[in-house]
Parts: C-alpha cells; sequence; structure tokens
C-alpha cells in the first residue's frame, strides 16, 4: 500500500467542497440584503478599500450612460380594468428616479452606490480643502525640501471618513466637482 494513494482524489474533493459551500451561500443569502450593504459601502467610516477602487468607474459610467434614452413597454391601466403594454421613451436620468425604478432592486442599488460615492468625494475633498488650508497657514516642509511650488495633497479616494461614517441623507445640493461644474445629484 502506497500511503500517498488517498490524495489522488484531494483536488476533486476539494473542488466539490467549495463548490457546495458556494452554492450553499448563494441560495441562502438575502440578496436585497447583499445589494443594500453594497450601496452603503461608501458611507462607513475611515477608508473604503470598496469606494476607493470602484466609485470612480461606476460614476464615469453612470454619467455615460446618463447621456441616452431607454426605450421600453410600459404596463398601463386601460379604462376598461385591463392592462395594456405602451411604447414609453425615457432618459436614463429619469430611469433611476423611484417611481421607474419598480422592483429592479439591483438598479436600485446601483444608483445609490453612485449617490454614496458623490458623498464620499464631497466630504473627502472638504477635509483635503481643510487640510490645505491648516498646511498653507504653516509652512510645509516636505514641500519645500523638495523645491516644489506647490504641495501634492492626498487624493480623495484615500481620505480617511471620520467615525460614525456618512448619512445616507446627506445632501448633495451645490457639490461642486473637480471639473467645476455645478450639480445637485447625478440623478436630479
Amino acid at each position: 500500500h502506497n500511503p500517498l494513494e488517498g490524495l489522488q482524489t484531494l483536488p476533486v474533493d476539494l473542488a466539490v467542497s467549495i463548490l457546495v459551500g458556494i452554492s450553499a451561500t448563494l441560495f441562502l443569502s438575502d440578496s436585497s440584503v447583499l445589494m443594500k450593504d453594497f450601496s452603503h459601502a461608501p458611507l462607513v467610516s475611515g477608508r473604503s478599500v470598496l469606494s476607493e477602487e470602484l466609485c470612480e468607474p461606476f460614476v464615469e459610467e453612470m454619467r455615460r450612460v446618463n447621456r441616452r434614452d431607454y426605450t421600453y413597454n410600459r404596463v398601463v391601466d386601460d379604462n376598461g380594468g385591463g392592462k395594456t403594454k405602451k411604447k414609453a421613451v425615457v432618459s436614463y436620468r429619469e430611469l433611476w428616479k423611484e417611481e421607474n425604478l419598480g422592483e429592479f432592486e439591483s438598479l436600485r442599488a446601483v444608483r445609490d452606490f453612485v449617490e454614496n460615492c458623490q458623498r464620499r468625494e464631497l466630504v473627502a475633498r472638504q477635509i483635503l480643502g481643510e487640510r490645505k488650508m491648516m498646511e498653507e497657514e504653516e509652512e510645509d516642509e516636505k514641500c519645500l525640501d523638495l523645491g516644489v511650488g506647490e504641495c501634492e495633497y492626498e487624493n480623495w479616494k484615500e481620505v480617511s471618513i471620520p467615525s460614525p461614517g456618512l448619512s445616507p441623507s446627506l445632501s448633495l445640493d451645490g457639490f461642486i466637482e473637480s471639473t467645476g461644474q455645478h450639480v445637485k445629484s447625478e440623478f436630479d
């Protein structure tokens, strides 16, 4: 008997175990809770790796998509108590509104994630502005040693948000993007 004979099935046993574990997790997970957690990730205190990596691409994609129109069949009540489908065209910007999302929880989660990314950016830029003002009052030795005319400040995505984090009700009114464009929100 070779003592290693039992190990020949180890890769198969391991693969089957992993597959069963992943399947059970997906089957038993409440997707609405997962989507809500995802959409609230940018609101957490401290640094958020998820926000650092995903906010910018999601916000940019949302801006790109919002420039288009969406054509769909809208179900409406007719006068006889039945339902009919009518072709409707709506700007994607309108599609994100609550009354148009219906039961599309995944779209709602994406919309909320992007709005919460914008909230995080707003607060992070405010924190950076306060740091910059404080550094301008004191001489920044690192910048002087380098002989650079201006100091490089942190990227807003790398700012640590103070505890307890951000509120999802934080207003985006008056948010000035880095482009200088005045916006209320990506969805207003």
